[in-house]
């Protein structure tokens, strides 16, 4: 085997239109885009304060028949209620 450009396994043959193929994607090979400047250390601190401040905890809130604290738009899991009807069976603890 020569020494010359791998065959490329898309293109069936060989002849002038496999190395005018192999030519062309050589030359049209493209970089990735990479950042001029170094970010700094304020602003990678800053963008990782606005990720965590934007992470909170689930909201929670009263249960209005059993007084309970619960998930927000969820049946109460102590009595099984949510929006004043009973929405699950709770097995009772005696």
């Amino acid at each position: 085997m020569g020494k010359g450009p791998r065959p490329l396994s898309g293109v069936r043959g060989g002849g002038p239109a496999k190395r005018l193929i192999s030519v062309f994607l050589r030359k049209e090979r493209k970089k990735m885009a990479t950042p001029k400047r170094k970010t700094s250390h304020a602003r990678t601190a800053q963008r990782k304060a606005h990720w965590l401040g934007a992470l909170n905890a689930p909201s929670t809130m009263m249960c209005p028949h059993c007084g309970d604290m619960t998930l927000s738009y969820r049946a109460c899991p102590s009595c099984g209620f949510y929006k004043s009807r009973q929405a699950l069976q709770v097995k009772s603890e005696a």
